[in-house]
C-alpha cells in the first residue's frame, strides 16, 4: 500500500474533524476524536497491518508543516 503523501492529506475535506484527532489508511478517515491515544488504539484495531497516518486537524489559521 502507498504511503499518504502531502498532496493527497491535503485534498480530502476534512472539515467535520476540525479540532480532532484523526487515523487514516488510504484515503479513508478510519478513527477519529480529541484524544491522540485512543484515536490511535482505534485505529490500530481496524488497520490491521495496514500503515496509518495519523495527524490532528487544525483550527481555523495557519498550519505549520
Amino acid at each position: 500500500m502507498p504511503v499518504m503523501g502531502y498532496a493527497t492529506y491535503m485534498g480530502l475535506d476534512l472539515s467535520s474533524y476540525t479540532g480532532q484527532w484523526i487515523a487514516i489508511v488510504g484515503e479513508k478517515v478510519i478513527a477519529h476524536g480529541k484524544d491522540a491515544k485512543k484515536t490511535y488504539d482505534e485505529a490500530k484495531k481496524a488497520a490491521g497491518n495496514k500503515q496509518i497516518f495519523i495527524t490532528v486537524v487544525p483550527e481555523k489559521g495557519a498550519m505549520i508543516l
